[in-house]
């Protein structure tokens, strides 16, 4: 089985363009200051939700339920991609217990879907 990654080395790829470094961070992640080179916590969260992957996540922030306190309004609305947005509005909506919307499987989802598995074989010449 293997060991989970340390907060470092998840860390250490999110200041790769900062002179800040990973050991820095620590104390800003485990939340006994509120910013540090720059960075304060809503914004490290917020870089760390577009470029780390979810497990990962939960190890960096101390749990799925203290990365569900973190993701507040303001962060959301610092989502770069609309994608992002959906999918954490939905896993955040979950860990909150808050409802949240059923899958859209409407004509416009049903038609992507279509061509993305069924090829057009059937109209060629």
């Amino acid at each position: 089985m293997a060991q989970p990654l340390s907060k470092i080395s998840i860390l250490e790829p999110l200041c790769w363009d900062s002179s800040v470094s990973a050991e820095t961070l620590l104390p800003l992640v485990d939340g006994t200051v509120s910013s540090v080179g720059g960075f304060s916590r809503e914004a490290l969260f917020l870089r760390s939700l577009e470029r780390v992957p979810w497990h990962n996540l939960v190890v960096l922030w101390g749990g799925a339920e203290n990365c569900a306190k973190l993701y507040t309004e303001k962060v959301r609305r610092g989502l770069r991609n609309d994608d992002f947005r959906q999918k954490y509005d939905f896993a955040f909506g979950i860990l909150r217990g808050e409802p949240v919307q059923a899958p859209r499987w409407g004509s416009e989802y049903c038609e992507k879907l279509r061509h993305t598995f069924v090829s057009d074989r059937w109209n060629r010449a």
